[in-house]
């Protein structure tokens, strides 16, 4: 999560990159995780994440998205 003070500024990004090198690292090949329609269109989809299922969730509309992260990343 990102404050919105601080949004724009690159540090989402950083975050989610960081997040799929890691989970490559411990051997993973997919990674999911659910959203705004908005958000997940303007932001995880320009990533990469493709939008799998958009269920309601405790009365909102939210997006489940799908990435299938690349080749294994060696541990450094």
């Amino acid at each position: 999560y990102v404050k919105p003070d601080s949004r724009r500024t690159g540090i989402g990004a950083a975050l989610v990159k960081a997040v799929e090198e890691a989970a490559q690292v411990l051997g993973h090949s997919e990674l999911y995780l659910y959203t705004a329609q908005a958000t997940a269109e303007t932001f995880y989809a320009p990533m990469g994440w493709g939008e799998i299922f958009a269920p309601t969730y405790e009365g909102r509309s939210v997006v489940i998205m799908q990435k299938v992260l690349g080749s294994h990343i060696s541990s450094r």
